[in-house]
């Protein structure tokens, strides 16, 4: 709807990797990715990219702590690296959810910039 969307879960992966890199978006819709270590970024390569925002447990205000991401993280993190991230319930239309569908795509270089940013219908 034209604004950036806060909480948001975006996940980088590549094909045959076994770590997604991932990061959650503040209210200007900025993220930075995290892979092994905090904002260390996604590696080097061509990555299908997912977006969702969990929604909210009732009763509660914050859907992923950033400091200690418990469960609800590691369960979309998980979920992204296998393709099975559209059985996650989220507020942003499904097909973002999954890698095969999201039609997002973006390459890593190692000079850089680095910086994406994504439109979503």
């Amino acid at each position: 709807q034209g604004k950036p969307v806060e909480g948001a879960l975006v996940s980088f992966s590549a094909e045959g990797s076994p770590r997604v890199a991932g990061g959650k978006s503040d209210s200007d819709g900025r993220f930075k990715l995290t892979t092994f270590d905090t904002n260390d970024g996604a590696p080097v390569g061509e990555h299908a990219v997912t977006i969702t925002k969990p929604k909210k447990a009732a009763g509660t205000t914050q859907v992923i702590n950033l400091d200690n991401p418990g469960e609800a993280y590691n369960k979309q993190m998980t979920a992204a690296a296998s393709g099975e991230s559209k059985d996650v319930e989220t507020e942003l239309p499904a097909k973002y959810a999954d890698p095969k569908q999201s039609g997002l795509r973006r390459t890593v270089t190692e000079k850089g910039p680095n910086e994406f940013s994504f439109e979503l219908d």
